[in-house]
């Protein structure tokens, strides 16, 4: 080791607060990039292995493929791997609506097929059922019985027996919501496929899934992807939510890196310039520019070989104690994922990056400095002249400074307006201070309000579906009355809602926002809205408290003889981005209205807009669905057709305890022999959006106080820098009669003068990065500028807590220094 790199050590172990903020800092810069890695690849790792779980590794199926376009497929260049469904038949009784399809023996590997209980097939002459169906049929101790089904072939259409040992009972999952509307029976499949088949299949590489459809035109037809496998693999197909994401990350990303940045550079700038002297004396014994800026590099070396390791490990640690609290959390998200367990995974290479990172920044933060020093002549920095400039131009101070602050106050302000150079540092790191912390909060709020408008808000708990023969057991009436038992329930109300319409509706019909926003969104559009109604009609009594809510009139809207609809009005509609719009501009008015394949025509008038919806309505309409609201009595008078009943009467709860009540629903549905399949716990959706916004506001605030600690250390180790570099002019001032009370008051005006210069530069910059937050998330998201009230008055009132702080605590370490040996000593 030579000379000036052995100075370098001891000088780092003299100045132990400075090596020590620095080192903090590089820390603190590398636990924020590791555990930005790492919880992105935690996080995406458990994602796609849930999804995985869930329905497949497939990319994609496409459906209906014929067998001879089946043959084609392992002959395709980009194709990975595949399997299929083949079709066996169909259930020749039309009200059964099943469905037979054989899996081949690989089936598995590509597609998740979860068992309820029992065993999966293992030839043609075994079969699954779903879950839904033995419910809904009532069958008992099915698994081992042999079932026979009149099956319709497909080929020729005739219609055979077969007879099937049922083997299990499998649990639908998103891979059979394609076949949603029918029972999806599956056996085992032998041999060659006779007419057509489902095929699920991979590319070699996961891009190439939507050029490789497009290519082969039997696949293209009927194609679904696994769009949660592809979006969460980072291949996923146009969306808008990913692009205000990512617009929003890349504007945080690049301020904690300029927040890093800015840490470690100002540490080494302040390191090199208070050593500007023994630079000078180096040079003066023969050291080249060369060597001085190696042995500042060897410092930056130094200290990385301390903080990167240490970095890496705080941010690993910080986040798997984060993951541990948010374990339940993720699989709140992915409840169907089974046993797919929640847990830390540190990619390699992702570290690695990290640690390259910290480390190229550290390096750029040592060679600006280095160079600048390295530049001095060996006189002048001896001299330091270049720190002391006399300018002959006339100081003007404001006559308040000197009436509020005395003299003292008097000769910091011209101090100050003298050496701006020394003080412009301290400032920057307030300035950055401020606008981390504004952006993080903006971040966070963005994100979060982000996830609330895309996600449909629930007004109610439990929903139960009451149709068909069950009808002929009891009435809603009584029904409703039974459920009212449980004690955990709050609010009960039904409703008949499937009747659905068709409008068609021109400009003038609808709002001036809704007409652009169908104009700017699709290249086809011919002037003329076309959308859906939905008729909801409401249980008399719950209707009632509605009105009363919303202040309507209630006689004319429980009017039997002459109905008034009423509505809701507003709506988030997916396009380009998702837009907040009123689908009306009037009420009042009539709406033309078509119903069913017969094209029935009627008219509905709508007489009022809601602002606070029933509970079998939406909050948030994400879909555009016009709501025909009208009471339960007013039905037979309304509908334009008939309807069997076999049309379902919906059943709305609300619940303390929403997963004890629907457990207890359903065995009181058992009881009576009524299908219980129907009852779905609608809050878990509610919890499901809940723990989204949990886990984004702990890591949100989590970077917070990161970059908050980064911010703070800049300013420590800017100010007390500052303030030991002024020990000889504080020695001088001692020595020419300045009082400890004429200190504090000269130091109380710097640290007002440090916070409101910080305030003026970052306040602005803080909301110029809000906007362009805004923007990015304009780029998916229609919403409304947001500003941080809260986080602003946090930082103005942080800013002057952390400036009079580090003043207290520097001026603690001066204040009993000698006055003769400071004059003394020329180092300083």
């Amino acid at each position: 080791m030579n000379v000036l790199n052995k100075v370098m050590i001891k000088n780092l172990k003299i100045n132990k607060t400075r090596t020590l903020v620095t080192i903090i800092g590089i820390i603190l810069s590398l636990a924020m990039f590791t555990a930005v890695l790492t919880s992105v690849t935690t996080s995406q790792k458990y994602m796609v292995n849930s999804i995985i779980a869930d329905t497949g590794s497939y990319y994609a199926m496409s459906a209906g493929v014929k067998a001879e376009d089946v043959e084609k497929m392992g002959s395709l260049d980009k194709l990975k791997e595949y399997t299929v469904l083949a079709d066996i038949g169909v259930s020749a009784d039309k009200e059964e609506n099943s469905l037979i399809k054989g899996m081949a023996k690989d089936f598995e590997e590509l597609v998740s097929i979860k068992l309820y209980d029992g065993k999966m097939p293992a030839n043609e002459n075994e079969i699954l059922l779903p879950y839904n169906y033995v419910l809904s049929k009532k069958l008992k101790n099915i698994i081992g019985q042999n079932i026979s089904i009149e099956v319709q072939n497909p080929e020729d259409g005739a219609a055979t027996t077969r007879s099937y040992t049922v083997t299990g009972i499998y649990r639908e999952t998103l891979f059979n919501y394609k076949y949603d509307t029918i029972n999806l029976f599956l056996c085992r499949y032998e041999g060659e496929i006779k007419e057509s088949a489902d095929v699920f299949y991979t590319t070699k590489r996961m891009s190439e899934i939507e050029s490789f459809v497009n290519e082969n035109d039997f696949l293209k037809k009927n194609v679904d992807y696994n769009s949660d496998l592809l979006t969460y693999s980072g291949a996923g197909l146009n969306n808008v939510t990913n692009k205000a994401l990512y617009s929003m990350a890349i504007v945080l990303s690049a301020l904690i890196m300029f927040g890093s940045v800015s840490l470690i550079y100002n540490a080494f700038a302040i390191s090199v310039s208070e050593r500007t002297k023994l630079y000078g004396i180096f040079k003066s014994v023969g050291a080249t520019k060369k060597q001085i800026r190696k042995s500042v590099s060897f410092e930056g070396i130094v200290l990385c070989t301390i903080g990167i390791p240490l970095g890496i490990g705080a941010g690993i640690l910080g986040m798997f104690v984060t993951f541990k609290a948010l374990g339940s959390q993720f699989e709140q998200l992915f409840e169907k994922a089974g046993d797919v367990p929640f847990t830390l995974y540190v990619n390699v290479p992702g570290v690695l990056i990290a640690a390259l990172i910290g480390f190229v920044t550290v390096m750029i933060s040592t060679r600006i400095p280095a160079k600048r020093v390295a530049r001095i002549p060996a006189l002048e920095a001896i001299r330091q002249t270049k720190d002391i400039s006399i300018n002959g131009k006339k100081l003007k101070t404001s006559r308040l400074t000197y009436k509020l602050f005395k003299f003292e106050g008097l000769l910091s302000s011209k101090n100050f307006k003298r050496n701006k150079k020394k003080y412009r540092a301290t400032v920057l790191s307030l300035f950055l201070s401020i606008v981390l912390f504004v952006a993080a909060s903006c971040f966070c709020e963005y994100l979060t309000n982000g996830i609330r408008a895309t996600t449909a808000v629930k007004t109610y708990d439990i929903f139960y579906s009451f149709c068909g023969d069950d009808k002929d057991v009891m009435s809603v009436e009584e029904l409703k009355k039974l459920f009212a038992t449980d004690k955990d329930v709050t609010e009960i109300a039904y409703c008949e809602r499937g009747l659905f319409g068709n409008i068609e509706l021109t400009k003038e019909q609808v709002s001036d926002k809704l007409y652009k926003v169908f104009e700017e969104n699709n290249e086809e559009f011919n002037g003329v809205i076309s959308g859906t109604v939905q008729y909801v009609f409401f249980e008399d009594e719950a209707y009632r408290k509605v009105l009363e809510e919303n202040k309507l009139d209630v006689e004319k809207y429980m009017s039997v003889d002459n109905p008034v609809a009423t509505s809701y009005n507003y709506a988030t509609i997916p396009g380009k981005k998702y837009y907040n719009v009123n689908l009306f501009d009037d009420t009042d008015f009539d709406l033309p209205v078509t119903i069913g394949d017969n094209e029935v025509k009627t008219t509905a008038h709508i007489g009022a807009f809601l602002d606070k919806p029933p509970i079998g309505t939406n909050i948030r309409n994400e879909s555009g669905i016009v709501y025909l609201i009208y009471p339960y009595s007013a039905m037979e008078k309304v509908r334009p057709v008939k309807i069997g009943k076999g049309y379902p009467e919906v059943v709305l709860i609300k619940s303390d305890d929403h997963r004890k009540t629907t457990e207890n629903i359903m065995k009181m549905l058992e009881n009576e022999q009524l299908d219980y399949s129907r009852v779905i716990d609608v809050a878990e959706d509610v919890m499901t959006q809940q723990a989204i916004v949990t886990i984004i506001k702990v890591f949100s605030y989590g970077f917070i106080f990161l970059i908050s600690l980064i911010a703070i250390a800049n300013v420590f180790n800017t100010i007390s820098t500052n303030v030991s570099l002024r020990r000889r002019e504080f020695a001088i001032l001692k020595s020419v009669g300045m009082t400890q009370k004429g200190f504090r008051r000269m130091m109380n005006f710097e640290c007002i003068l440090y916070g409101v210069k910080g305030l003026i530069y970052g306040l602005p910059g803080a909301l110029i990065v809000d906007f362009l937050m805004w923007k990015g998330v304009g780029s998916g998201l229609e919403m409304e500028f947001i500003i941080p009230w809260r986080s602003i008055i946090i930082s103005v009132v942080s800013v002057f807590i952390v400036v009079f702080a580090t003043m207290i605590y520097s001026m603690s370490k001066i204040r009993k220094d000698n006055t003769v040996d400071v004059l003394k000593n020329e180092n300083l």
